[in-house]
């Protein structure tokens, strides 16, 4: 296993920003319409919560064009909870988030999209930002330190077999847990 390859992430990253939220634009929270995913949308394990989520219009939807989510894009927690990671989906869109999650959109080009989320959630990525937040009231990171977080990145074929691996041994060691 070759592992001395490490990559910043704005490497492999072809967007890496973040939301804001719509009241500062005057826009208020609805009952139903576009989805507007924050932290509390997610458990540690990254798994939606869908009871959670706030909506916004469609015309706030559309002014907050920089956040808008695809499929596929990581959400990494910038604020409070830091390092809370989840893979947005299908399922959640049309949707939007704010300025405590990062949107990180990866280059599909010899990346292994379970495998970044697996590392972002890792020993190996806590360790950088545990030494980067700031803050008194709550802590923070910003997306410069986001994007400058080191991570390896072995071959696609590796990559897909350590998450495979990974997979496998949490699917054991939920075996254990009742």
């Amino acid at each position: 296993m070759e592992y001395k390859r490490q990559v910043r992430l704005s490497e492999i990253a072809e967007l890496i920003t973040k939301g804001t939220t719509p009241t500062t634009l005057g826009y208020d929270f609805q009952d139903t319409g576009v989805n507007f995913l924050k932290i509390e949308c997610f458990n540690e394990d990254g798994a939606f919560l869908p009871d959670k989520v706030a909506h916004i219009s469609t015309e706030c939807h559309e002014k907050l064009k920089r956040s808008q989510l695809t499929a596929g894009d990581i959400l990494f927690s910038i604020a409070g909870a830091i390092g809370r990671v989840a893979v947005v989906t299908d399922a959640m869109l049309p949707a939007n988030t704010n300025q405590a999650l990062a949107i990180i959109r990866i280059k599909k080009k010899n990346v292994f999209l379970p495998y970044i989320k697996l590392i972002l959630s890792s020993p190996i990525v806590k360790k950088q930002f545990e030494q980067r937040k700031q803050g008194v009231a709550q802590l923070n990171i910003s997306l410069k330190d986001v994007s400058e977080l080191l991570i390896p990145l072995p071959k696609l074929e590796e990559q897909e077999r350590i998450t495979e691996l990974f997979i496998k041994i949490s699917e054991i060691i939920g075996t254990f847990v009742t």
